[in-house]
């Protein structure tokens, strides 16, 4: 194999297998969301609360709620925090670890997302995707926004997710509950952002 050729088929695997381009979405299962489904929002939930097995914490976000969220957390950046799967862990009231589809690389033969390729989820909370830094929101400022109480609990996991990827959520959310050391320490909370998605197809 020549040179350039070798050259090309890395930049095509590279593009490929890169969870925030047009090609993924392609390859992945991404749908466009033209209106908010009550019947996907339903059934993938019900696949979610399944992996779970345990009762979970479930919040449908209007589109001008997470938009103020963004605007909170900022600093985590706003390509990250626009991506339809997004995981963030915490330790009482700080941040400890942040996931998006981002930095999944695709698996090309199954079409599934490789969360752990890098051993990140071998330890609890996980090994955070990006850097944490002092300027990250605080749990209390997601309760803030949704309106919810305090979590009872050491560890809060935020789960974000989209119909836009259904497969690729529930795939997400068992890399989540097979991660997890200790439901009685741990509070979940699954996010559906598909209001926020669809509003750019308004």
């Amino acid at each position: 194999m020549s040179k350039l050729k070798y050259l090309l088929l890395t930049m095509s695997l590279s593009v490929m297998t890169h969870s925030c381009t047009k090609v993924f979405y392609n390859i992945y299962g991404v749908e466009i969301l033209k209106e908010f489904s009550t019947d996907n929002y339903n059934d993938t939930l019900h696949n979610l609360e399944n992996v779970y097995g345990d009762e979970v914490n479930s919040i449908i976000s209007s589109d001008s709620l997470y938009r103020e969220f963004i605007k909170v957390a900022e600093n985590v950046g706003k390509k990250n925090l626009s991506q339809p799967v997004q995981m963030i862990y915490f330790d009482g009231d700080a941040i400890v670890s942040y996931w998006a589809n981002c930095y999944a690389p695709g698996r090309i033969g199954s079409r599934t997302l490789n969360w752990n390729h890098n051993g990140g989820f071998d330890a609890f909370p996980p090994v955070s995707a990006i850097e944490i830094t002092s300027d990250f929101p605080t749990l209390r400022d997601f309760e803030r926004v949704y309106g919810i109480q305090e979590s009872p609990n050491r560890y809060t996991i935020i789960f974000i997710w989209s119909t836009m990827l259904r497969k690729q959520s529930v795939e997400a959310f068992k890399t989540v509950v097979q991660n997890i050391e200790n439901k009685e320490y741990t509070s979940v909370y699954l996010v559906n952002i598909d209001h926020f998605h669809v509003s750019f197809n308004d």
